[in-house]
């Protein structure tokens, strides 16, 4: 036993020389120590039941004892886990988030991710939160989730999550890593040791366990229950169509069931026969009713190696199952053996007996192809597709792939001509030959583009490319049966139909994906991702927070969209579509849950419309600071349908003034110093100002502050003064007198709107030539009172939306 200890001791010298013997870790090793006392049958010392957990608490210093202590004295900690703001290295206390690699080799698709979770008692009010994503360090985030369940009526979370090969086959596993954490752990990153002297000297020792988590699970969705496309039926049945052979090795032998297939012939062929890779057949023998019929055949083979009467094709169908009664050719690509039967008959099995008195001989019949022929020499049965079946499933395939257009007989020929050279020169099984067919398909141009082929002279589109020309505006995806055939029937001439399946589209929820496509490119809504905020100066702003303020834009438009209201209400409402979070951050109060819903705003509020939402006044400014030239020319160009003209060149930089303590007023005063700056900022910067009461993140303040970066740090703090007067237009006294002016404008941002649905629907950038037609939809929608739907209709019942 001493011996045992010493050989510790001498390991741990090794690697710590340095320490003296009272400082070895030897807590690594106490399961390993002969006499070394037991873990103390103690609650206080429950968790140390391995070296690794004891070596986590003891390397945690003094000054988080505290903290460790509370930890072990929280409820339910024998069932469950909670996590906090990591303050300590998640190799000393990993309380910092919940994770869970996925297993490789997942299937790709669509899971459900289910946690039960609580929220502590004594929690902090503006903790509530949590975040669900892939890849803790990275910060993937795919969810945010209000907590309201409690240590005695826990939770439970359902959030989706969708795997990819990338996912699934990828060596990095940090790649399958789902995690649940507390929302806004921007504090782990920038100042945790503030947060947890501030903490601590507030409780004595440290954040508050907020979080409490039982357990996680996650399960496929499967969609078994969804209709597949008639091309993809296709080729499933067409996949799953090859028999499985079943082999008997220690015989040599292969036996294939064809369940009653009429057919003449049988032929094997070798397809990558080289490196005297011969194909040496013992017996062949059909079966018909219990009877070999293969006796009665004619034999024949593309080549014969040695002696025909020793070697020859019909000593695989002489009876003879010694091994050495064999058929040999002469080992060139694509050799084959066939029998002919004289006529079509039933064929129960196909059993092949390979040569078995060598390993060497064993393995040449190792990558055969199986062909059973009608009298025409035509494929038959499951094990090699007939050429009806092949041509059957091409030709839905591609009517699918190619959006309905008609198929050239030719480019079928050649994909039959593709597929058999791959099964017979290759050598490829059925699966990969018809695999390796498909893809051809799903690499050319009429599946990459959306093609319309009208002719030049007449520029009207077919019924059918007016199907997929609504299907890709309304849902971004291929037109469905219920368009093609009333495409094919020549029924959406009709406008009255036309009306009907647009109405149909809009009401589908494949509709979601159109309006939140076309609001971002409309909004450049891109330029979200365009800088990162700065966290220590705007605290309360996340990564939880910059998904809700984005998804506040598509929701309040999809709202629109579904309820069929005026786009005005983008200018001014009396409402938001917010959840939980974002009620959170603008401080509406009353608002639960994680889905979007329309609340009331009370008199006064800055919020409802566009002008009332944080991305708007985010991509306003640089993270950092708002820019009023920024927010007056978006407002120019979005709002008012009226874009400024591109800065022109030598252009101030006001960098060059940074040193100097100014407000924000006076610092632009340098943008007019120049005449041809000055024409434009006269517009620009009065309603830049106007909307200056938000700060860089979109939250409501009254004052604003700068400080010098230099060493004296000089700051200058003013009130806001957002009044104004627009150019060759009214004053406004604030931000609620501003909104109100641009609210007024209703023709302007109709106009701005219409463009971008034209742009959008069309597929192409709007022109000169379009004005009548722009004119012309504002018109109609403006006798709708600007609702959402009668824009869209506007424009599809257009003459121009059936034109190239």
């Amino acid at each position: 036993m001493q011996t045992v200890n010493e050989k510790i001791y001498k390991s741990l010298k090794t690697k710590h020389p340095s320490r003296q013997d009272k400082h070895l870790p030897f807590y690594l090793h106490f399961d390993e120590i002969s006499g070394a006392p037991a873990v103390p049958n103690d609650s206080a010392f429950r968790f140390f039941e391995n070296p690794t957990r004891v070596d986590q608490f003891i390397s945690a210093s003094a000054p988080n004892h505290s903290y460790l202590k509370r930890y072990l004295n929280l409820p339910k900690i024998e069932q469950g886990a909670f996590i906090t703001i990591p303050t300590i290295h998640p190799n000393q206390l990993p309380t910092g988030y919940i994770e869970y690699h996925l297993p490789p080799g997942w299937p790709p698709g669509k899971y459900k991710v289910r946690f039960r979770v609580a929220r502590a008692d004594n929690a902090p009010e503006d903790r509530r939160f949590l975040e669900f994503g892939l890849r803790v360090r990275n910060v993937d985030l795919l969810s945010a989730h209000e907590v309201t369940g409690t240590m005695e009526d826990p939770q439970i979370i359902e959030t989706s999550l969708e795997i990819t090969r990338k996912h699934s086959l990828g060596e990095n596993r940090d790649e399958r890593q789902i995690y649940l954490r507390e929302k806004g752990m921007h504090h782990q990153f920038h100042y945790p040791r503030k947060v947890f002297a501030e903490t601590k000297k507030r409780n004595g020792y440290g954040p508050e366990y907020v979080f409490w988590i039982d357990w996680l699970e996650v399960e496929r969705v499967t969609t078994e229950d969804q209709p597949l496309p008639e091309g993809m039926q296709a080729v499933v049945q067409l996949l799953n169509s090859e028999k499985l052979v079943e082999e008997r090795s220690d015989e040599g032998l292969f036996v294939h069931q064809t369940d009653g297939i009429k057919a003449q012939k049988i032929r094997i062929i070798n397809p990558d026969a080289g490196n005297n890779d011969f194909l040496h057949l013992r017996e062949v023998q059909v079966m018909s009713g219990g009877k070999n019929i293969a006796l009665r055949g004619t034999a024949s083979q593309s080549s014969t190696h040695g002696n025909e009467n020793e070697r020859g094709a019909k000593s695989a169908i002489d009876g003879d199952m010694t091994s050495l009664n064999h058929t040999s050719n002469m080992a060139e690509s694509g050799e084959w053996w066939e029998v002919d039967l004289g006529r079509e008959v039933l064929i129960d099995e196909v059993r092949i007996y390979n040569r078995n008195d060598s390993p060497t001989t064993e393995s040449r019949l190792k990558n055969y192809i199986l062909e059973i022929l009608d009298s025409k020499g035509n494929p038959q049965g499951e094990n090699y597709p007939r050429t009806t079946e092949l041509v059957d499933c091409f030709q839905k395939f591609l009517t699918q792939a190619f959006r309905g257009q008609a198929v050239d007989q030719s480019f079928i020929d050649r994909l039959l001509n593709y597929y058999h050279s791959k099964r017979k020169v290759d050598g490829l099984k059925h699966r990969e030959a018809l695999t390796s067919t498909l893809a051809i398909v799903l690499s050319s141009p009429m599946f990459l583009y959306k093609s319309e082929f009208s002719l030049k002279d007449q520029q009207i589109i077919s019924q059918q490319e007016l199907a997929q020309r609504l299907s890709y505006f309304l849902w971004s995806a291929p037109a469905d049966a219920t368009l093609i055939n009333l495409a094919n029937a020549g029924k959406l001439s009709n406008s009255k139909v036309l009306r009907q399946q647009t109405n149909r589209l809009l009401d589908d929820p494949r509709s979601t994906a159109m309006i939140h496509g076309l609001v971002h490119q409309w909004l450049d809504m891109e330029r979200l991702d365009f800088f990162n905020v700065n966290l220590i100066k705007h605290r309360t702003y996340d990564n939880s927070v910059k998904m809700a303020v984005r998804d506040e834009v598509y929701e309040t438009s999809s709202f629109l969209l579904k309820e069929n209201r005026s786009i005005t209400e983008l200018l001014s409402a009396d409402y938001v579509v917010i959840n939980s979070l974002l009620a959170q951050f603008y401080g509406i109060p009353d608002v639960e849950g994680d889905h979007f819903r329309r609340v009331a705003l009370p008199k006064n509020s800055p919020r409802g419309g566009l002008l009332g939402m944080a991305a708007i006044h985010l991509m306003g400014g640089n993270g950092d600071e708002s820019s009023p030239v920024e927010r007056g020319a978006w407002v120019l160009r979005k709002l008012l349908h009226q874009p400024p003209p591109p800065a022109p060149a030598n252009v101030p930089n006001l960098a060059r003034l940074s040193d100097k303590v100014l407000t924000t007023r006076d610092r632009l005063k340098a943008h007019q110093e120049l005449p041809q700056c000055a024409s434009c900022h006269r517009k620009i910067d009065p309603i830049g100002f106007g909307l200056e009461n938000f700060d860089a993140v979109g939250l409501w303040r009254t004052e604003n502050s700068y400080e010098n970066p230099g060493k004296d740090q000089e700051k200058k703090t003013w009130k806001i003064d957002s009044s104004g007067q627009i150019h060759r237009g009214p004053f406004f006294s604030n931000y609620f007198g501003l909104r109100d002016h641009i609210a007024s404008q209703r023709d302007a941002f109709a106009n701005s709107f219409t463009s971008a649905v034209i742009e959008y629907g069309m597929g192409r950038p709007i022109g000169f030539s379009d004005q009548t037609l722009i004119n012309e939809i504002v018109k109609q929608s403006k006798d709708k009172n600007y609702t959402l739907r009668s824009f869209f209709h506007a424009l599809i019942q257009h003459e121009n939306f059936k034109q190239k």
